[in-house]
């Protein structure tokens, strides 16, 4: 029996796939294949809209990214603001976004500010690359 190994260096996802090893001799030719499977942290997700806004709240709704060989587990929501230094995670209802959720209500927002959302999936393997950012929306007047 004879043995050997395959390395792939700096593996990418598109590496994935069927691997055969032939061996040709005078007597005989031999082969075997292994598949092989890469896993990745998920594809951004797309399409991020305010679908509702007020005071202190914000309907978002998106669309999934790839999930690169291992199913998405979970979303996570970013905010910013002209008041805040670059993306912030923010305080959502449901308060875990589990990988079926396509929609989440942000909530704790501050009235009258702009507001622009991202969307960051996850999966086993880790967190994915955030979604282009939402359109800028302002929230709504404070009610008195």
């Amino acid at each position: 029996s004879i043995s050997g190994d395959l390395m792939i260096r700096n593996i990418q996802l598109n590496h994935g796939g069927k691997y055969v090893c032939v061996i040709d001799t005078d007597v005989e030719s031999l082969s075997t294949s292994a598949i092989l499977v890469v896993k990745g942290p998920p594809g951004p997700p797309d399409k991020v809209a305010v679908e509702e806004i007020t005071d202190s709240t914000a309907q978002l709704s998106w669309t999934p990214g790839r999930d690169n060989g291992s199913p998405i587990t979970g979303y996570i929501i970013q905010a910013r603001t002209p008041f805040t230094v670059g993306w912030q995670a923010v305080d959502t209802v449901p308060e875990v976004v589990n990988g079926n959720m396509l929609t989440a209500t942000v909530v704790g927002l501050n009235a009258w500010v702009e507001y622009e959302f991202r969307v960051v999936a996850r999966n086993i393997v880790g967190l994915g690359e955030p979604s282009p950012a939402s359109a800028k929306t302002r929230t709504e007047d404070a009610s008195m």
